[in-house]
């Protein structure tokens, strides 16, 4: 008998601590839209919970605005854990196909670019006007330049030290096979938007700081003959 009180005890327990935090979790629900709102003057519409339960000092949260694009809010405590702050990627959906069109429209045609700041966030209300003010607040904005050809890197230097001054870039030149470069339409993220290893040839990398081109290197994916194991 003390064992079945004592299971019921857990059980009215665990009943009312789930539905405090799904209570309260709707409730923060309902904060990070409207702080979304007051910070972009739009609408935008809860998708998925990142990571839940207590003790949650970080949690990210996914929403996306009226054209089905996709941002992430960081949930953190602020001064007391009474308080919330956050903080959101959405201006990487506002200014990253913008400053990559225009690039784009620079380049032969022989090569496909991307951009990718998803992983700034900016906190609060801070607020941007511009492309360019943005993207040079960015810690790094990530470039992915596509080809099938032997790249043209002083074209490339001048490019985007031109376009992009005073950015901090950290940028990927992949050479492809035709079948590769045909396929890649987005940033290629490994971890979601993957190229696939047997399409890249030569992956060339650098970074882009203080106006300068540093850490340069070439990862080749070419497989040798003498690389080539009988498994016979």
């Amino acid at each position: 008998m003390k064992k079945k009180l004592i299971l019921f005890a857990i059980l009215i327990l665990v009943m009312f601590g789930t539905s405090g935090c799904m209570e309260n979790y709707g409730v923060a629900r309902g904060s990070m839209k409207s702080y979304l709102k007051d910070k972009y003057n739009a609408k935008f519409t809860y998708v998925s919970a990142g990571r839940l339960g207590w003790p949650a000092k970080d949690v990210y949260t996914v929403f996306k605005d009226e054209d089905g694009n996709e941002l992430k809010i960081h949930s953190y405590v602020g001064d007391s854990i009474f308080t919330k702050k956050y903080s959101d990627n959405y201006y990487s959906v506002i200014y990253d196909k913008q400053v990559q069109d225009q690039l784009q429209l620079q380049m032969d045609s022989q090569y496909k670019i991307f951009i990718s700041t998803k992983r700034e966030f900016t906190i609060g209300k801070e607020k941007y006007d511009n492309a360019e003010d943005y993207m040079r607040d960015c810690l790094y904005v990530y470039i992915a330049i596509c080809t099938t050809e032997d790249p043209d890197f002083d074209k490339i230097y001048e490019l985007l030290l031109n376009e992009m001054s005073d950015v901090n870039m950290s940028v990927s030149v992949y050479t492809l096979t035709e079948e590769g470069f045909d396929t890649v339409s987005e940033y290629p993220d490994y971890v979601k938007y993957g190229i696939k290893q047997s399409d890249i040839i030569y992956r060339d990398s650098f970074v882009i700081k203080e106006n300068e081109v540093q850490d340069i290197n070439r990862e080749s994916f070419v497989i040798k003959e003498n690389d080539v194991q009988d498994i016979n």
